[in-house]
């Protein structure tokens, strides 16, 4: 069995961490002891209360017990494990307390969280030494319920190398904001120290590959792509302190900048990125706005421009025949018929192709306002022909528009004088 714990204080983050029901497939509260509270968050705000006319900042300390994946404990063997904890760790009997129950993919562990507030004394019991109690209660708990012994870094009767210190809490719980987990990191920084040939290859392969190698207090340190830092010898496996210190004796220590200076030129570049990618994006909502304005333009142009249907042209016909009887009937004189709204007039020319010219000019001035720093002189040549191909072409479709509505307006004309002329006709002979 594995046990891990320590001290904590943060309720919001260990409510959530503890009912997270995504990343297992099953979370249940499984005991409140001590306490009024029926709920997870009650209890440890209940916790919190009751730590406020004390000193303790840490108020209630917390230890996951994980058997290995076929060990399935019994309720009472759950009971003597916390009760051997509780006697090896020094909490008082009766102690409030809460235990979470997790499964995933078939394994089951417990996370239980005691009260550090002795209520009748205004004072938290002692945390300190965690390793080496849980290590020794892990020991206990094994021998006493024949569970199978695991492997730890703290064994001196072990056979084989010793194996890796799991990350400490304050690194995963980093790494869970800022997505750098720190065994991924080990993995990949023990990776380029394997391929390395000296010192000196280690710190290029660091850099390439995007760390920075820093001074700290007493030994070498990494800032990852994240900005967070790492002991360099936590992040290696399968080397000691004084294997590190032989291999890095050629770099000096002293010529790094401090974690403090690394960590301040990180934000720095952050900050010169996100500026960048923030320019960017308004330069892309600038291209957009004007191929929005283009278009709109374009289509304003070509809706003055748009020739009318043989339908609306036979409609148009029919309505000033209809127009002519009408005045014929009442005996009054001819008048041109009103035109129909829904009938679009032709455009003069001029002032299409002016308009035509004008939107064009502004396609133009926004392509080249937007594109301008990455065209090449020969680019912008073929821009200004290109463009001057579009004017060409606008100006002949409003000639041909131009004739087009010469074309029906004579029509027009004569169908009106043809109407007329036996009116005319009646009135000269009268």
């Amino acid at each position: 069995m594995v046990i891990n714990g320590a001290s904590r204080r943060n309720v919001g983050f260990w409510v959530k961490h503890l009912q997270n029901d995504v990343k297992n497939d099953r979370a249940e509260l499984r005991e409140v002891r001590g306490l009024a509270a029926e709920n997870l968050a009650d209890a440890l705000h209940e916790m919190q209360d009751d730590a406020r006319d004390t000193r303790c900042r840490n108020f209630m300390y917390q230890a996951n017990f994980n058997p290995c994946q076929h060990e399935h404990l019994t309720e009472a063997q759950w009971e003597r494990a916390f009760e051997i904890f509780e006697q090896r760790r020094g909490i008082p009997a009766g102690q409030p307390r809460v235990v979470y129950e997790h499964e995933k993919e078939g394994r089951v562990h417990r996370h239980v969280i005691w009260s550090r507030i002795i209520l009748e004394e205004h004072r938290a019991w002692s945390d300190g030494l965690d390793a080496k109690i849980c290590h020794a209660a892990s020991r206990e708990i094994e021998r006493e319920l024949g569970l199978e012994r695991t492997a730890s870094p703290l064994d001196k009767d072990r056979d084989g190398p010793r194996p890796p210190r799991a990350p400490r809490s304050y690194e995963m719980f980093r790494g869970l904001r800022s997505g750098s987990d720190p065994r991924d990191v080990t993995e990949e920084v023990t990776m380029i120290f394997r391929k390395s040939l000296n010192a000196a290859d280690f710190v290029n392969g660091l850099r390439r590959h995007g760390y920075e190698l820093v001074r700290g207090d007493r030994a070498f340190c990494i800032l990852d792509r994240a900005g967070d830092v790492h002991s360099l010898g936590r992040r290696i496996d399968g080397i000691n302190t004084k294997e590190l210190r032989s291999f890095m004796q050629d770099i000096d220590r002293e010529a790094l900048p401090t974690v403090d200076q690394a960590k301040a030129r990180f934000h720095q570049r952050n900050l010169a990125e996100r500026r960048a990618d923030l320019a960017t994006v308004q330069r892309e909502m600038a291209w957009e706005d004007a191929l929005a304005k283009s278009a709109i333009e374009k289509e304003k142009v070509e809706g003055r421009l748009k020739e009318p249907t043989p339908e609306q042209a036979q409609r148009a016909r029919a309505v000033g025949r209809e127009e002519t009887r009408y005045r014929e009937k009442a005996g009054g004189t001819f008048n041109r018929a009103k035109p129909d709204p829904n009938i679009h007039a032709p455009a003069l020319g001029k002032e299409a192709a002016r308009s035509i010219g004008k939107t064009l000019d502004f396609i133009g001035n926004a392509f080249e306002s937007l594109l301008a720093p990455q065209l090449t002189p020969e680019q912008k040549r073929e821009g200004e022909s290109a463009a001057r191909e579009r004017r060409t072409a606008a100006e002949e479709k409003a000639d041909f528009n131009r004739h087009q509505s010469q074309l029906v307006q004579e029509r027009q004309r004569q169908e009106q004088e043809r109407a007329t002329a036996p009116q005319e006709r009646h009135d000269r002979d009268r």
